[in-house]
């Protein structure tokens, strides 16, 4: 756990909150995350950024950009990964960028961790994220 998650933990815990609830559906997902961050402002995933054609258009439909769908980039093309691949989050391309190290020196061919450039999501989303690839990654 990070210290980041810890902290807000421990907030929540001495507020007398319950912590949130990690989500878990992929309404979930895409509307608290991919809506919010990935394809409302960014410039790797907005439609705007996915006039570049290495760029992914999470804005438009974002479940058949991610699902069964095979990796663009060229070392996990190579290795047929899927940017998700229902109930393997770990060969599933989102996952594993989710959890790269933020500076890493040796991506694994991975290239960058996810969101470029900013800190990682928070641990419960993550965990959600998982969770929805481990449920096969349904449409619901």
């Amino acid at each position: 756990m990070s210290l980041k998650s810890l902290l807000l933990s421990l907030a929540i815990v001495a507020a007398g909150c319950d912590p949130p609830k990690p989500p878990t559906t992929f309404h979930e997902i895409n509307s608290q995350i991919l809506q919010r961050s990935c394809a409302n402002f960014s410039t790797c995933h907005s439609v705007q950024g996915a006039k570049d054609a290495a760029k992914l258009d999470l804005f438009t439909d974002p479940y058949k950009a991610l699902v069964n769908v095979v990796s663009t980039e060229p070392d996990t093309k190579a290795a047929g990964l899927m940017l998700v691949k229902p109930s393997f989050p770990d060969e599933s391309l989102l996952y594993l960028k989710l959890n790269l190290p933020l500076s890493a020196t040796d991506d694994g061919g991975y290239e960058e961790s996810m969101p470029l450039g900013n800190p990682h999501l928070p641990d419960y989303d993550i965990s959600g994220i998982r969770t929805w690839i481990l449920m096969g990654a349904p449409n619901n």
